[in-house]
């Protein structure tokens, strides 16, 4: 329980209590002889009863507050006294007392200061002389379940309490639990993506070593029987023609393999990989996704075109992967359908989850981001419980002709 919300029900425990001990003062006026003299005295210590609960409420030093509480119970019982063996409105000072004494007071001291209570009530029972009337004792059987009531209630709010504060650390361990897993996921996410970059890295890096080597060995190869070929006519002069013919073809045929290995290793060097695109980035994401949080992905990609062009695949790709991760994090689901269909100029995407869904759908960053992402495409975006788990549904505005533009299921 938050400190706000636990202030609010004590304020509203004083206030309800004490109107309620008015309202009984009020209508159980039965001495004649209190009428003409009690009603002020009344007012004016209920008005500090009310003070020093507030006092009570509000202070923060245990100490301060059981020795503040001990002089509200002095008041309270002072003014329960003119009802005589009437203890009702007494039974509600009990009420507001043990519910604050209980609720703000901690370790032992707080049922000390119960009993001090209890026992002043006890023991100004007796007969009495006050305000000109003789005042009688309320009966034992009433005082004894005015006690049993005491302690009854002091063990009830203390359970009650108990319980809220176990429940409170529960749902912050919950919590904490909640962001370390989102905390977790994000990362595995994120090293999925990097492990996806590095290797693709790994790759062009073994393109060029593969071509640093071909051209360090074929072409230095190439060179060394050119240079032999140019030799061999050297020393062929004389001999025969044909045979001149033959090395002068044979190291041309070198020079040429040279130039064309040198080229070929330059286009290798320069070669990159792709970026992905449109549906395949989608799949690479699915499956990167299953690899990091082990839930399935299925994906249906219907008649979908392989690339909405650079701003709409990238409006998808963001949609689904924040769909996929509220799926994981908030839905706790095991599996996930991604469809698309585009019919009628229309790209419609509908991401259904076999989580817990939601009660109440309150828009976050995540789903705030998504709609304004659509909306700024053109698009709209759905998002609702289902009995299955929790859906996701975009309509996406495409561009150009559409492929195979037959009308596909409902989303």
């Amino acid at each position: 329980m938050s400190s706000r919300v636990k202030v609010v029900r004590l304020l509203t425990t004083i206030v309800t209590g004490y109107s309620v001990a008015m309202f009984l003062f009020e209508t159980s006026r039965r001495h004649s002889g209190v009428d003409r003299y009690w009603p002020p005295q009344f007012y004016s210590l209920l008005t500090i009863a009310v003070l020093l609960s507030l006092v009570a409420l509000f202070v923060r030093r245990t100490g301060t507050r059981a020795i503040i509480l001990c002089l509200l119970a002095g008041t309270l019982v002072v003014l329960g006294l003119p009802s005589g063996p009437d203890l009702s409105i007494q039974f509600v000072f009990a009420t507001i007392f043990v519910y604050l004494t209980v609720t703000t007071v901690t370790g032992p001291l707080r049922f000390a200061v119960v009993l001090f209570y209890i026992s002043i009530v006890l023991y100004f029972e007796q007969p009495v002389v006050a305000w000109g009337i003789a005042l009688s004792p309320a009966p034992l059987p009433i005082l004894l379940i005015f006690v049993v009531y005491c302690i009854f209630l002091s063990a009830l709010v203390e359970r009650i309490a108990a319980q809220m504060r176990q429940l409170n650390d529960q749902v912050a361990q919950i919590d904490r639990l909640d962001r370390t897993v989102g905390a977790l996921s994000e990362a595995n996410l994120d090293f999925q993506n990097y492990a996806t970059k590095v290797e693709r890295q790994s790759q062009d890096e073994e393109r060029k070593r593969i071509a640093r080597e071909i051209h360090d060995i074929v072409g230095y190869t190439l060179m060394n029987l050119q240079i032999m070929m140019e030799a061999a006519i050297v020393l062929s002069k004389g001999f025969s023609a044909e045979l001149s013919e033959l090395l002068a073809e044979a190291r041309d045929q070198a020079h040429k393999g040279l130039l064309e290995t040198r080229r070929a290793m330059r286009s290798l060097r320069a070669l990159t990989q792709p970026r992905t695109r449109g549906l395949r980035r989608l799949l690479e994401l699915t499956r990167t996704f299953e690899n990091a949080t082990k839930v399935d992905v299925e994906v249906n990609a219907g008649n979908c075109p392989e690339t909405l062009g650079g701003e709409l695949d990238d409006v998808l790709y963001r949609m689904v992967q924040e769909s996929l991760t509220n799926a994981f994090r908030h839905g706790n689901a095991s599996e996930v359908v991604l469809s698309l269909w585009a019919t009628n100029g229309v790209l419609r995407v509908t991401i259904n989850d076999n989580g817990s869904g939601a009660k109440e759908i309150v828009p976050g960053i995540g789903l705030t981001g998504m709609s304004e992402r659509l909306a700024a495409s053109g698009g709209n975006l759905k998002a609702d419980s289902t009995v299955f788990g929790f859906r996701v549904y975009a309509e996406i505005p495409m561009v150009g002709e559409l492929y195979g533009g037959n009308p596909g299921p409902p989303g």
